[in-house]
């Protein structure tokens, strides 16, 4: 585990202090803060829940259509400003990291489904078998609606603090259902989420646990649709809503190109300094060998400490014990 001084050096953490999740608010609609084409062209009339595609997408920013899941097919006008929250709500169900290069705070796509784990001592120590099978039948309806497994059980040692899995416990809360504490690096991927529940009871509630865990995914809370993310203690939405799963569809599509984009410019990186090395071989080819370990060695090693730890897999120069 990094150390508290280091954390706070390099990652954004926020604490999410739920009481129980009901009834909607109207939505708020203004003006986009993403970027988002609307048709060019008129589209053929096609109803989604009522109205035509056409008309959906004149009253949003675009029309996401749900690719998987419960309500895949189920196409919805999406506000990119609604999830971002706006000047007078400072809720926001999509979360923008310090980078602001186009990601959404979430999971690294690459390591679904996340491991889940439950904290062991104290009160935890209530949590029965049958508590533990309530908690995961409720992940598995979530799973069903987002329509993909984003979390596996596992388990930890007593004292163990891992950060790449998502610890649950259980302590008494006053005045609250759960607690929710998420940590993202500046580029937005989410490390070391712990999540609290009030006692072994409320882990047989669907809409505390899906409530719970939809911060756990890094999304936060919303009153621009019916929402299981709606902070309303009286709000109780027991699975997620299409609005739900669409948003973070496309949450999960811009943290994937994201990512891609990223090791685009890792592969980038990589390649620019291996053409360098191959130039220092073609035109200054050692004669003698003290030459070679006294000046050309020297010259690979300091680029390869230049290099992100991410990149070493992709120059082979830095796996050979250079430095």
């Amino acid at each position: 585990m990094l150390s508290l001084a280091v954390r706070l050096m390099i990652a954004a953490t926020i604490v999410c202090a739920c009481a129980t999740p009901g009834r909607i608010q109207p939505p708020v609609l203004s003006t986009s803060t993403l970027a988002a084409a609307r048709p060019a062209t008129a589209t053929p009339p096609v109803l989604v829940d009522g109205v035509t595609k056409s008309d959906a997408a004149r009253s949003g920013d675009s029309v996401w259509t749900i690719k998987r899941g419960s309500y895949a097919g189920k196409s919805l006008a999406l506000r990119y400003d609604s999830a971002l929250g706006n000047g007078r709500d400072p809720e926001h169900f999509w979360r923008l990291p310090e980078s602001g290069d186009g990601g959404v705070v979430g999971w690294n796509t690459e390591r679904f489904p996340i491991p889940v784990a439950f904290r062991r001592g104290g009160a935890s120590n209530g949590i029965s078998a049958s508590d533990s099978a309530a908690f995961w039948a409720i992940v598995g309806e979530m799973a069903s609606d987002l329509g993909t497994q984003v979390f596996r059980p596992t388990t930890i040692a007593r004292t163990a603090d891992p950060e790449d899995v998502i610890v649950v416990d259980v302590r008494l809360i006053e005045g609250i259902d759960g607690v929710s504490r998420l940590t993202w690096k500046p580029s937005g991927e989410l490390f070391d989420v712990r999540i609290t529940f009030r006692d072994a009871m409320t882990l047989h509630d669907e809409a505390v646990v899906m409530h719970e865990m939809m911060h756990a995914l890094g999304f936060g809370h919303t009153r621009a649709w019916r929402s299981v993310v709606n902070p309303s203690p009286y709000v109780r939405l027991r699975r997620l809503s299409p609005e739900d799963v669409a948003y973070a569809e496309v949450a999960m599509g811009l943290r994937t190109k994201h990512e891609q984009s990223e090791m685009r410019e890792l592969v980038r990186l990589a390649v620019e300094r291996d053409q360098a090395s191959s130039d220092l071989l073609t035109h200054f080819e050692p004669e003698a060998t003290e030459w070679r370990s006294s000046l050309f060695d020297k010259d690979v090693a300091q680029n390869c400490a230049r290099i992100p730890a991410d990149v070493i897999a992709v120059v082979p120069e830095c796996g050979r014990g250079l430095r």
